[in-house]
């Protein structure tokens, strides 16, 4: 393994485990253990660590750092791994800023909890479009709070936990948030 460290895992689907480690190493064990295969970052990037992985329905996997608050892809039948930014600058800007989790829903969106914010961020890898989610939407939060999780629960609404301000439900029905 690239470390004893590890900071994250997923199995995938095609059955292999992925393992992220504090020294922005990612290795893929099959499931008899007996292939271990390491991809490393870019150099620059060392000092970072994974801190999420998320396949999505494409069989892609997201790989998502903490420090650089970079994300990176490897395409389903690639083994490459690439740095991965949207079409958005705003957004771009907003990431670059911090998130403490990211939760992949069922309609093919990332939603993003802010380290330091007032708003969610939500982009849709289908669409390539991005969404906004802040007061307007019952989403008050002070600037500051952090994000601590974010998560899908079965009948698709998605719930934020908030360090200052605590729970909130996203109704994907009518687009907004209660506390």
């Amino acid at each position: 393994l690239a470390s004893n460290q590890v900071s994250c895992f997923l199995k995938g689907s095609d059955g292999r485990l992925w393992m992220g480690f504090n020294n922005i190493f990612l290795n893929a064990v099959t499931g008899n253990m007996s292939v271990v295969k390491k991809y490393p970052f870019p150099p620059a990037e060392n000092r970072d660590w994974v801190f999420k992985l998320i396949e999505d329905r494409k069989g892609d996997l997201w790989i998502f750092t903490y420090s650089g608050h970079k994300i990176y892809r490897i395409a389903y039948g690639d083994e490459r791994i690439r740095e991965f930014t949207f079409n958005d600058n705003k957004l771009n800007k907003s990431l670059s800023d911090g998130f403490n989790d990211v939760c992949l829903d069922n309609k093919s969106r990332l939603w993003f909890g802010p380290q330091f914010g007032n708003e969610v961020f939500v982009y849709d890898l289908v669409n390539k479009t991005t969404r906004y989610y802040g007061a307007a939407a019952g989403l008050k939060l002070p600037f500051g709070d952090e994000c601590m999780g974010i998560s899908e629960d079965s009948k698709g609404r998605i719930w934020l936990l908030f360090l200052m301000n605590g729970l909130f439900l996203y109704d994907p029905d009518t687009e907004l948030f209660t506390k």
